[in-house]
C-alpha cells in the first residue's frame, strides 16, 4: 500500500509541475508567478526527487523479507544504516513538502487580508527556493546518534541552521505585509497568525536541535516530540485550517460562522499550545519517548497532567470547527461570489454557482488595486472593497482590458488568467471604437484588448489605481483560443519528462547503494562470489546501442510527420525490443551471483531487474502505439505520441551504460 501511495503522489506532482510549467498564460514568466504556484510547483519537484527514496527503500525491504536478498542483513554484507540513509533522503525533504505548500497559503491569505500587494514578493520566492534545495541536504541530522564521521555531523548541522535562514525571511515578509497593510482579522486571518506564533517556536527549537552537542541529549525525548509538532502542527496544519476557512465560501457558496470559527480558533491554538509545550520541558528533563509510562518519583506528572488537558481542550476546539463546517453548509449566510476581496481569479463572479445558470460576472482584481490610498473610502464594500468588479488577467506583459460582455472573463480565466499581470477592466469597451461589433457575436465574446499598464509616471507611490486604457491591440477572440496545450513541447511532452526524472533519480539511488555497500565491505566482491560474465551483457549492450539507429529514424520520421516512416519504424523498434529479450534472459542465467546469496548478489540484481522493468515498459508502450498506428487515424497528437515514445527508449539506452560499467567493469578496474 505504501508503494501505491508513492506512485500515486508522484503522478500527482508531475501533474501539477507539467501544468504550472505549460499550461500558463501566454507571457506569464516564471518571476511574475504568484507565490502559490511556486509553493506548490516546488512541493511537486522536491516529491518527484524525494519520493523515489521511499519507493526504492520499501521495495528492498519487501525483497528482503519475501525473496531473502540481503539488503539490510548485515551477516550477509548488508547495512541497517543504509535504510535510515535512504528513508531520510525522503523524510526530511517530505517535512518542506508539507510545509512549502502552506507558504503559499499564507501568502494567498495575507494578500487579501492586508489589502495590500505582498511586502517582497521575490524575496518569498526565492526562500521557498532556498527551502525546496536545501533540504535535500540535511537528512543527517536525523541520524547525528547514528555514529557517522564528526566532520559529516559538522556539515549537516550547519546546513540544518541555515535553512532557518529563507524560512525567516518568509516570516519578516508575511509581518511586512501584515503592518504596513490596512489589516483585519477575520478566522482565516487569525489562522495565519497562529501559524506565524506557533511555527516560530517550531523553527527555534529546530535550530537547537540541529547542533549535533544537544541533539544527542535530546533525541528520542519530548522535545523531539514538542519539536515536531510545532513545526507540523503549526507550520501546516494552522495554515491548512486558514485555506480551509479562506475557500470554504468558494466552495459552497456559503460563509462559515465568525462566531463559532473564532471559538474554534482559540480553542485549538490554545489545547494545542498547552498541550505540546510542556513537552518541550519534559524532554529537557529526560522524559523519553516512546513509553508509555515512567516511574512516579521522576516529578513529571503535572507537566503530563497539563499536557493531557490541552489535548483535550484541542480535540474540542477540532470537534466545533467540524460542526461548524457542517453546518454553515446548510445554513451559513451566502457568500455571494467574493466575500473577502480576493486577490486571485478564482474570487470572480465566473467562478460562483450563478455560473451553472450562466449569469457570467467579470472577476475582480487585487483588493488593493480597487481603493485608491488617498484615505477616500467612498464607495467601498462591507469588508472595505469596491462592489465594481474587475480582476487581473495577463495578455503578452501589458495590462488587459475586456471588451465584451461580462461572460467572456469565464472564457478567459479558463485559459489561463492569472494575478500580477496587469489589470482587466469590467467596463465595456468597444473594440477599436465600433460598439456595434459587440452585439454580432451571439455568444457574447468579443475580442481582448491591450493597455498600456500603469507607469512610475503615471502612478504614485502607494496608489495602485490603474490608468486609463491609452493603446488597443486585438490579439483575437476569445472563444479561439486552445482549450488545451499542444505542440512539440506539448503537456504530455512535459508529463515524460517528469517521469523520466522520477525514473533516473530511482536509477542514481539503486547506483548509490551499491556504492554504498562496496564501500562499507572489507572486499568487493566478497570471498566466493564471482564475477558476472561479459558475454551476454555485452552482446545486450551492442544490440541497444545499435537499436538507436532505427530509433533516431523514427524521431525523424515523426517530427517530419512521415506516416508511413512512423508506422513501419514503430514496428521495428517492437520487435527489436522484443528481441533484445533473449540476451537479457541469458544475461541472467549466467549472471553466477544469486541474489539471494549476500548483498553482493542483491545490489547486482536490483540495478538489472530495475532496468529490465524499463525495458519491458517501453516494449509495451512501442507495440500498443504500433498497434494503434496501424489501426486508427493518425493526427498531430500520435505524431507527438511517437516522439515522447522515442525520446523514452533514449532514456532507457542512457540509464544502462552507468548500470552496465558499474556491474560488470567497476570490480574487475579495482
Amino acid at each position: 500500500m505504501i508503494t501505491f501511495t508513492e506512485v500515486a503522489a508522484l503522478a500527482a506532482s508531475v501533474n501539477v509541475a507539467a501544468t504550472i510549467l505549460k499550461m500558463r498564460p501566454p507571457g506569464m514568466t516564471l518571476a511574475r508567478m504568484p507565490v502559490f504556484l511556486w509553493a506548490m510547483l516546488i512541493a511537486s519537484i522536491m516529491t518527484i526527487f524525494s519520493m523515489p527514496a521511499v519507493m526504492l527503500v520499501t521495495s528492498m525491504l519487501i525483497a528482503d523479507r519475501l525473496v531473502s536478498t540481503h539488503f539490510f542483513s548485515v551477516a550477509a554484507g548488508g547495512d541497517a544504516v543504509l535504510f535510515q540513509h535512504l528513508f531520510w533522503f525522503f523524510g526530511h525533504p517530505e517535512v518542506y513538502i508539507i510545509f512549502v505548500p502552506a507558504t503559499g497559503f499564507v501568502s494567498s491569505i495575507v494578500e487579501t487580508f492586508s489589502r495590500r500587494p505582498l511586502y517582497g514578493h521575490s524575496v518569498l520566492v526565492l526562500a521557498i527556493l532556498s527551502i525546496g534545495a536545501l533540504a535535500f541536504g540535511l537528512w543527517v541530522h536525523h541520524m547525528f546518534a547514528v555514529g557517522l564521521p564528526r566532520l559529516g555531523n559538522d556539515f549537516y548541522t550547519a546546513a540544518s541552521m541555515a535553512i532557518a535562514v529563507p524560512a525567516g525571511l518568509q516570516i519578516f515578509c508575511w509581518i511586512a505585509t501584515i503592518g504596513t497593510g490596512r489589516t483585519w482579522f477575520p478566522t482565516p486571518m487569525l489562522w495565519i497568525i497562529g501559524f506565524v506564533a506557533t511555527f516560530v517556536i517550531g523553527g527555534l527549537s529546530g535550530v537547537m536541535t540541529a547542533s549535533a552537542a544537544l541533539d544527542l541529549q535530546l533525541t528520542d525525548t519530548y522535545f523531539i516530540v514538542a519539536h515536531l509538532h510545532y513545526v507540523l502542527i503549526g507550520g501546516a496544519i494552522f495554515p491548512l485550517f486558514g485555506a480551509f476557512c479562506y475557500w470554504y465560501p468558494k466552495a459552497t457558496g456559503r460563509l462559515m460562522s465568525e462566531r463559532w470559527g473564532k471559538v474554534a480558533f482559540v480553542l485549538i491554538v490554545g489545547g494545542f499550545n498547552l498541550g505540546f509545550f510542556p513537552m518541550h520541558l519534559l524532554g529537557l528533563e529526560g522524559m523519553p519517548r516512546r513509553v508509555y509510562t515512567y516511574p512516579a518519583d521522576m516529578g513529571w506528572e503535572t507537566l503530563n497532567q497539563i499536557a493531557t488537558a490541552g489535548s483535550a481542550i484541542a480535540v474540542t476546539g477540532g470537534l466545533v470547527f467540524v460542526a461548524n463546517a457542517l453546518c454553515s453548509y446548510w445554513r451559513g449566510r451566502p457568500a455571494g461570489a467574493d466575500p473577502w476581496g480576493g486577490s486571485t481569479l478564482e474570487w470572480g463572479d465566473c467562478f460562483a454557482a450563478s455560473c451553472l445558470q450562466h449569469r457570467f460576472h467579470a472577476p475582480r482584481r487585487e483588493p488593493h488595486a480597487d481603493v485608491e490610498r488617498r484615505g477616500s473610502s467612498e464607495g467601498l464594500g462591507r469588508h472595505g472593497n469596491r462592489q465594481t468588479r474587475s480582476a487581473r488577467l495577463f495578455g503578452n506583459g501589458r495590462a488587459a482590458t475586456l471588451s465584451t460582455e461580462e461572460r467572456c472573463a469565464l472564457d478567459l480565466a479558463a485559459r489561463g488568467g492569472a494575478r500580477r499581470f496587469g489589470h482587466v477592466h469590467r467596463q465595456h469597451l468597444h473594440t477599436l471604437g465600433d460598439p456595434d461589433r459587440r452585439a454580432s457575436h451571439r455568444s457574447g465574446v468579443d475580442r481582448m484588448v491591450l493597455a498600456e499598464p500603469p507607469t512610475r509616471e503615471n502612478r504614485t507611490a502607494g496608489d495602485y489605481a490603474m490608468s486609463g486604457p491609452r493603446e488597443f491591440e486585438t490579439v483575437g477572440t476569445l472563444s479561439n483560443l486552445p482549450a488545451s496545450a499542444s505542440g512539440p513541447r506539448h503537456l504530455v511532452w512535459w508529463g515524460n519528462i517528469g517521469f523520466m526524472v522520477i525514473e533516473g533519480t530511482g536509477f542514481l539511488l539503486a547506483a548509490a547503494v551499491y556504492l554504498y555497500l562496496m564501500t562499507q565491505a572489507s572486499v568487493w566482491p566478497p570471498a566466493g562470489d564471482q564475477l558476472p560474465g561479459l558475454l551476454w551483457s555485452g552482446i545486450f549492450t551492442a544490440g541497444l546501442l545499435l537499436s538507436e539507429i532505427p530509433n533516431l529514424w523514427v524521431l525523424r520520421c515523426a517530427r517530419a510527420k512521415d506516416l508511413a516512416g512512423v508506422r513501419w519504424g514503430t514496428l521495428a523498434m517492437a520487435v527489436i525490443a522484443l528481441l533484445l529479450f533473449v540476451p537479457r534472459g541469458f544475461e541472467f542465467a549466467h549472471l553466477g551471483v544469486p541474489w539471494h546469496q549476500d548483498a553482493y548478489g542483491s545490489a547486482i540484481w536490483l540495478l538489472l531487474v530495475l532496468h529490465t522493468v524499463h525495458v519491458v515498459t517501453d516494449w509495451a508502450d512501442t507495440a500498443v502505439l504500433g498497434a494503434w498506428l496501424f489501426t486508427h487515424e493518425v493526427g498531430d497528437d500520435q505524431f507527438a505520441d511517437v516522439e515522447d515514445n522515442s525520446n523514452y527508449w533514449t532514456f532507457v539506452v542512457l540509464c544502462w551504460l552507468p548500470v552496465y560499467l558499474l556491474v560488470y567493469w567497476l570490480p574487475r578496474a579495482s
